[in-house]
């Protein structure tokens, strides 16, 4: 917890890059399987959408955070 005061940025952005990468692996999953068997895989899909979400929004708080933290840092100087 203090780290992800610290360092929001490679906490939130880290985490988020980290399902950015596996929504894109899971995407490519999805792609495959369905030049291959002409179905799509509805839950996988579902997934890579909800996980390629949620690490957009990692990034984006990590980048609110990391901003707030320096603006409240120069105002304490």
């Amino acid at each position: 917890n203090e780290i992800a005061k610290k360092k929001p940025l490679a906490v939130f952005g880290g985490g988020g890059a980290l399902l950015l990468a596996i929504s894109a692996l899971l995407g490519v999953f999805v792609v495959r399987t369905f030049y291959g068997t002409g179905v799509l895989a509805v839950g996988s899909a579902l997934l890579t959408v909800f996980a390629g979400i949620a690490g957009f929004v990692l990034i984006l708080i990590g980048i609110n955070l990391y901003t707030l933290q320096a603006l409240m840092e120069r105002r304490e100087k």
